[in-house]
């Protein structure tokens, strides 16, 4: 991970004050552990990206698979989150509920893990770096879908499609508040 990050920070260096990359989304798959790896740039300040990584109860007004978010508990250094979203691919699609258990670095890095749902294994962050006049977002997603969750033949092709999406939305929701405050 940290070769991607140096490798991301010298693209974010090259692009300058050049248009935002797509994200890109690597996915590796091991005994049903899916490890999704997700990069991409903007420009714009880290405070700008971490305010949209960290709008938990505004999270469904960007990212369309996202239905409801809410925080439950807020503490120091982090929060307890609550999550309903749906997934799906072609005919298949569920509605999944999760906890979350997110540990903050303000303005530049986020940790999460489930604490309930559908999951035998959810934990993933998200990583900002700065650099070349934007920053740099990271994501990575370590996740076992319960096998009443979805279909193990359809599993990877949903994971790296849910990933992408979240990825895409997430970028664009950045670059509409860089250009509001532009």
């Amino acid at each position: 991970m940290r070769l991607a990050f140096a490798a991301g920070l010298a693209v974010v260096a090259a692009l300058g004050q050049a248009r935002t990359a797509r994200a890109d989304v690597a996915l590796r798959e091991r005994a049903g552990v899916y490890q999704l790896d997700g990069i991409f740039s903007v420009q714009a300040s880290s405070a700008l990206v971490w305010g949209v990584l960290t709008d938990y109860e505004g999270i469904g007004r960007f990212v369309d698979s996202i239905k409801e978010s809410r925080v439950l508990k807020r503490e120091r250094g982090g929060v307890i989150i609550e999550q309903v979203g749906r997934a799906g691919f072609l005919i298949f699609s569920k509605e999944v509920k999760l906890v979350l258990a997110v540990d903050e670095q303000p303005d530049s890095e986020i940790d999460f893990r489930e604490l309930q749902g559908p999951f035998e294994r959810y934990v993933g962050s998200w990583r900002i770096r700065a650099g070349g006049g934007g920053c740099l977002v990271c994501y990575r997603l370590d996740a076992q879908p319960a096998a009443s969750l979805v279909p193990g033949f359809v599993a990877r092709r949903v994971m790296r499609k849910t990933v992408g999406r979240l990825l895409e939305e997430v970028r664009r929701e950045i670059e509409r508040r860089a250009a509001a405050h532009g």
